[in-house]
């Protein structure tokens, strides 16, 4: 294995994709890896890491090898898409409906994958943006990168099951500033208008439907109605099984003062909350306080919510470091949605009061926002692993540091940040915080309600659109 002696590095996410695409066509790719100091086997593992100069090196390789232009890029890029190597760039924009929903986030995928790249989004409307890209390292830009790049913006809308969007290249400069300029123009958006049945079965379009059924057969619409009352029946008791599910009070331990909830956008829904005591059982010196977020709505995230629940009080319940918690239930949640497209982000964060720190691992999830009241100053909790469920062999790494009184910490799901008002606009996490900072005297209780009262506010006369859930901490030791 050669010395990594390049920096930044890339994840071997681009590498992998490009040696399945070979494959696909039939290549032959005998001398294809000649002079990297990387084998086949390295360079497919989407985990492992390569420096950007190898893998410069290797796309030059290929174009030379099969004679093709960098226009070879784009097509694997939009190839890439559609397959789950790179469909996991994408992982959690599967449940979008608008492909702009994508371009807004694309920034942040790409960073958490490529690190000499930048990117940043300069214009956005409705069915347009306009990206630029830097590459920010001495091992110049080539071509078949920005080709490559070109390709995977395109190709965005087919995540959703869309056409590619037309992406054209507005400006190169590959010996100056490095930069690359995309405009991108999608024409279609994902079909939200999903069976009335699988949904509410009580919307105002089922009942005209059985009205008028009624006129032509009401020995029909009695069977549709009685049906109906079946599967709501059904309904309202997978609600009440699931709120049992979530904790029924909030957690008491010396030191701390904790409030969590979760509102659910149909009856059921996927975002997942739970306190869990570990370590000393009596002294509870220890707690576990975990946020998730299925990806979709209703039956089948609930479905998966609970099985995920069940894998990961089983496995807590246990010896052993968080990271191996989440590792195991993620092997185990992988065989469960294999095939199916689904996964799920992971907050689980471990606070040892008699320590005084706190120990937390990131599946996929949005940071949780820890704020210092004695200095007034905001700070994230991050993490790069992959959400639970997208590949068995995902490696999780445990992050830590000290906790001190005032200090307040919140884990939500993107139902929150994302609430959006009749004007389109997103509640944001600017708004968030300013809530934490008015509120950071008081009871842990009265900063979760704010932020419910505030958010109902922000988008009303609007119903929520997506499961929303918070769990507020705050130091007191």
């Amino acid at each position: 294995m050669a010395e990594n002696k390049y920096e930044p590095l890339t994840k071997c996410l681009c590498t992998n994709t490009w040696i399945d695409y070979i494959k696909s066509q039939g290549w032959n790719t005998e001398g294809l890896y000649d002079g990297l100091g990387y084998d086949e086997e390295y360079m497919c593992d989407v985990e492992n890491w390569m420096p950007s100069g190898q893998v410069y090196k290797f796309s030059i390789n290929i174009t030379a090898k099969f004679q093709e232009g960098p226009e070879l890029f784009y097509r694997m890029g939009i190839w890439a898409a559609k397959h789950r190597t790179v469909g996991a760039l994408y992982a959690m924009a599967r449940s979008f409906i608008d492909p702009g929903f994508i371009y807004d986030r694309l920034p942040k995928y790409i960073e958490n994958f490529n690190k000499h790249m930048k990117m940043e989004i300069v214009e956005r409307s409705k069915n347009k943006a306009l990206l630029n890209t830097y590459h920010m390292t001495e091992v110049k830009a080539i071509k078949e990168i920005c080709e490559w790049t070109r390709g995977l913006i395109a190709a965005a809308p087919c995540v959703l099951n869309l056409p590619a969007a037309e992406a054209k290249e507005t400006l190169c400069e590959l010996n100056g500033d490095e930069c690359c300029q995309y405009e991108v123009v999608w024409t279609r958006r994902k079909n939200i208008l999903v069976s009335m049945w699988e949904k509410t079965l009580g919307q105002k379009k089922i009942i005209q439907e059985q009205r008028l059924a009624l006129e032509k057969d009401q020995e029909k619409l009695l069977e549709h109605f009685e049906e109906r009352m079946r599967l709501k029946h059904a309904l309202d008791l997978a609600m009440e099984v699931q709120q049992n599910l979530l904790p029924r009070t909030d957690p008491k331990i010396e030191g701390l003062d904790i409030a969590g909830k979760s509102i659910y956008c149909d009856e059921t829904g996927g975002d997942y909350y739970d306190f869990l005591y570990r370590g000393n059982k009596y002294g509870r010196r220890k707690i576990a306080v975990l946020v998730g977020d299925v990806s979709e709505h209703g039956i089948p995230a609930a479905l998966l919510m609970t099985t995920a629940r069940a894998s990961l009080r089983q496995r807590s319940s246990m010896s052993g470091s968080i990271e191996r918690i989440v590792s195991a239930v993620n092997r185990q949640l992988s065989h469960d949605v294999e095939e199916t497209g689904r996964f799920m982000t992971l907050f689980y964060c471990e606070i040892d009061t008699e320590n005084k720190s706190l120990r937390w691992v990131n599946a996929g999830h949005d940071p949780a926002i820890i704020y210092d009241s004695s200095s007034d100053n905001f700070e994230e909790l991050g993490g790069r692993a992959l959400p639970l469920g997208v590949f068995e062999d995902s490696k999780y790494r445990e992050s830590h540091r000290e906790i001190t009184p005032g200090q307040i910490f919140v884990i939500g799901t993107d139902g929150v940040w994302e609430a959006r008002n009749p004007k389109g606009e997103m509640f944001g996490k600017k708004r968030l915080r300013d809530i934490i900072r008015a509120y950071a005297t008081k009871p842990a209780k009265q900063i979760l309600d704010a932020v419910i009262r505030e958010s109902e506010q922000f988008r009303n006369p609007l119903g929520i659109e997506d499961d929303f859930t918070l769990v507020v901490v705050k130091v007191e030791l």
